[in-house]
């Protein structure tokens, strides 16, 4: 009976709270994961960004630019749109 109280009181529950901490981290990163493959959101981030650079690109050897937002044409030299403040950079 002793020795069970002496467990009991002996007991220390950082490393359980730590392994508990790390195998949760790990479950959400891999959830994570599994739900971004779901709904497809890597793909469409990376064609997003596909879309980004052609548009850039293709602003850059042209005198002019139209805003992917408002459709306003704004000059080379410009960065911003004038029409709506929609920023390339």
């Amino acid at each position: 009976m002793f020795e069970l109280m002496d467990y009991l009181t002996d007991f220390n529950p950082i490393p359980g709270i730590f392994v508990t901490i790390l195998v949760t981290t790990a479950l959400i990163l891999v959830l994570r994961k599994v739900v971004l493959w779901y709904y497809k959101i890597d793909r469409m981030v990376e064609l997003l960004e596909d879309i980004k650079s052609a548009l850039t690109s293709q602003s850059k050897t042209e005198d002019t630019w139209a805003c992917p937002k408002c459709k306003v044409v704004n000059p080379n030299d410009v960065y911003k749109c004038t029409g709506c403040g929609y920023s390339l950079t």
